[in-house]
């Protein structure tokens, strides 16, 4: 009786606007935003398993990472646009990196995430102590920006990508973004990037493999020692041989039952496991060396460079990284679309797909590396398997949901239409009034709908 009498007007036009119609497109849209906002995110990990394509012998207990590259996150500057139309980008851009990163650590649980560098777009050109080089096209944009905005950039980061409970994260591996590249790179600009994130030159072992990454963008610098000597001097101490020391046990030793030493032997050992590289950029090839079938453009990484980027490295300073690192397996970034390749039959190479959706890839994705090396001292055999996991189509989606309120509003008008007399006077019904009466059946659907989606946006 109450909301009969508070406004029956319009309680009698939601009871004639709502029909069983109403009901199943209310109930088709409830079920499609869940599938896009929710369901798609989970079932695209799980369909990447680890279980589903390792495969080890039986009873094998498995080391597992993930690799994430290129997330570059959208600043100001990424595109010509500004306004609402940037906010948008940004907006969901970050949303859709969230939401891997939280459904990539829920769903499969690496126990080491590792970032392969650019991990924002602009970081090269923010202003450190000392004013980095500006991009020309864009300097009204950089003079705006400062120390300020990097820090204000790489708190976004940390909201972005926070380290799950009991995952070794790192970051360290700068991109040609971050820094710049080669002769472009400047002391100042690395220097703080360090300071946050970690050296890029770094040695470290998990699941009976070594692993090294090197700061390439910096190595390929021609002129500044400042700015090629750490990475080359890493390098150099590599080939000597140099090792930081091993890690021991915590173990309180006792006269009468001292803990034994750490051989000689095991130390040799510990040195010379499979080695793995991580690089930015990707190693020189050839420019017909096919990148196999989960390349989304072209066959080939196109040999190219330009203000700031280098698509591979030359074929020295690749040379150099292999003879030093003695690598079996490499990781690389930068090109935002897969390439596996064989470097001399010895050395495998995966470029790994781009983490953010903004990138030029309709499918982004991350690298799973799953280690087995039960026996150290073995030479020979496979010790790694890697397998790229594909991320939602977020392009796809969008166009999903264009298509369905195409298809929504085409079922609506004729349902509406059926319901005119066939033979009516011209005045009976005007084509305003019938439009009015679609739109009404029309937002009766979509008000719930519209909360439905607000509620999974922002409640992840």
């Amino acid at each position: 009786m109450i909301r009969h009498a508070t406004n029956p007007h319009l309680y009698h036009r939601l009871r004639t606007r709502w029909s069983h119609l109403s009901t199943l497109l209310l109930l088709f849209w409830t079920a499609l935003v869940y599938h896009f906002e929710r369901h798609i995110w989970a079932s695209s990990l799980r369909a990447c398993s680890w279980e589903s394509w390792e495969r080890w012998p039986t009873g094998a207990t498995p080391y597992r990472l993930a690799l994430v590259a290129d997330p570059q996150l959208v600043d100001i500057h990424m595109y010509a646009w500004r306004g609402l139309s940037m906010a948008a980008t940004i907006f969901y851009g970050d949303l859709y990196l969230s939401r891997a990163w939280d459904s990539l650590h829920r769903e499969l649980v690496p126990a080491e995430t590792y970032f392969l560098g650019d991990l924002f777009d602009g970081g090269r050109e923010w202003a450190a102590a000392e004013d980095a080089p500006h991009d020309p096209c864009e300097a009204q944009d950089w003079r705006e920006m400062g120390m300020g905005y990097w820090l204000d950039e790489f708190r976004r980061f940390t909201m972005l990508f926070p380290a799950p409970a009991g995952v070794r994260v790192k970051a360290s591996v700068p991109g040609n973004h971050d820094l710049g590249f080669g002769d472009g790179v400047r002391a100042n600009v690395r220097t703080r990037f360090e300071a946050f994130f970690g050296t890029g030159n770094d040695r470290w072992h998990a699941g009976n493999h070594t692993f090294i990454s090197v700061d390439v963008v910096s190595l390929s610098n021609e002129q500044d020692e400042k700015i090629y000597g750490p990475p080359r001097q890493f390098l150099d101490s590599l080939s000597r041989g140099e090792t930081k020391p091993a890690k021991l046990p915590h173990i309180v030793e006792t006269p009468s039952s001292p803990s034994p030493s750490l051989t000689s032997a095991e130390t040799k050992q510990k040195q010379e496991l499979p080695t793995v590289l991580l690089s930015h950029v990707p190693l020189y090839r050839t420019a017909d060396m096919a990148c196999g079938p989960h390349r989304e453009k072209g066959a080939a990484i196109p040999l190219s460079r330009g203000y700031q980027y280098q698509n591979v490295l030359t074929p020295t300073v690749s040379s150099e990284l292999l003879a030093a690192t003695n690598a079996r397996y490499v990781f690389s970034g930068d090109d935002h679309d897969a390439c596996d390749v064989m470097h001399d039959t010895t050395v495998r190479e995966w470029t790994v797909k781009a983490f953010s959706p903004n990138m030029g890839v309709r499918k982004p994705g991350v690298e799973l590396i799953s280690l087995w090396n039960p026996d150290p001292s073995r030479k020979d055999g496979e010790t790694l398997q890697a397998k790229l996991c594909l991320l939602p189509d977020q392009i796809g989606m969008w166009l999903k949901y264009a298509l369905a309120f195409v298809g929504t509003v085409m079922v609506v008008v004729m349902t509406e239409a059926r319901r005119l007399p066939l033979v009516k006077p011209a005045s009976s019904r005007g084509c305003t009034a019938f439009i009015v009466e679609v739109l009404e059946k029309l937002a009766v659907v979509a008000v719930p709908v519209l909360a439905w989606y607000g509620v999974l946006l922002w409640r992840w």
